[in-house]
């Protein structure tokens, strides 16, 4: 498997999204081949949405964080605050200030469906439709110090493998064993892009070996978090919402 990073204009969302990064993909800069990945950053999706917000506009970050997650969780040190927002827990909502002037950048909240729209219209633009695409942001881990890569929505491939009923070495049988597939590719496409000053906000990841299928709903969710073997840690945050 191969990642190589693309190095970009600082993308502003005054263009049209689809253009600016077809101008990237396509020879003689990089090429997007059937069965190849599109890693994407976060931020262009945010940009390209106009979710900016003027850091004097707000004042009271808190009711910010509040107005954008899903569900909010508790207080964290360093004014960070623990929160939900499209099906993950990450701190503040997702609200950066890295990498934009004097803004503040938000997640948007359908991000699953604006990451098909944006497949289906690259797809018309490169005249073919199996490829994936992941959009990364980047997160700290309970017990770890220092960010990780991860992806916030993708499509355009199964995003989990089911090995349940399989074997291991030992011919033991496989009970509860799925593979995220979706996280890893973006954990590392974002080691290759950058957290800081790189300007690099996509990747291209050759040799995944990957099924290219259309989830309508991603297979990677957890719909009921009682289901997460996590939710005793959250649900009684959950509870008091």
């Amino acid at each position: 498997m191969q990642i190589k990073g693309i190095k970009t204009h600082i993308y502003t969302g005054k263009e049209d999204l689809t253009s600016f990064l077809v101008n990237y993909i396509q020879a003689p800069k990089a090429t997007l081949a059937p069965k190849d990945v599109l890693v994407i950053s976060s931020k262009l999706i945010s940009h390209s949405e106009h979710l900016t917000v003027d850091k004097e506009s707000h004042l009271n970050k808190y009711e910010l964080i509040k107005q954008e997650c899903e569900h909010y969780l508790c207080s964290g040190p360093y004014g960070y605050h623990l929160t939900i927002k499209n099906n993950l827990i990450m701190p503040t909502a997702g609200i950066d200030h890295s990498n934009c002037d004097n803004s503040l950048i938000l997640l948007p909240k359908n991000m699953h469906q604006l990451t098909k729209k944006l497949h289906k219209s690259l797809s018309s633009r490169l005249g073919f439709d199996d490829f994936g695409l992941i959009v990364t942001d980047s997160k700290s881990m309970p017990l770890r110090h220092g960010t990780t890569g991860f992806s916030l929505s993708y499509y355009g491939f199964k995003g989990l493998l089911d090995l349940r009923n399989t074997e291991d070495l030992f011919s033991n049988k496989m009970k509860v064993t799925k593979v995220n597939q979706v996280d890893p590719l973006a954990a590392a496409a974002v080691l290759v892009m950058g957290e800081t000053n790189q300007q690099t906000p996509l990747a291209i990841i050759k040799g995944a070996n990957l099924t290219f299928e259309k989830e309508e709903r991603p297979s990677l969710y957890i719909d009921d978090w009682q289901e997460d073997v996590y939710s005793a840690l959250y649900k009684h945050f959950l509870n008091k919402n």
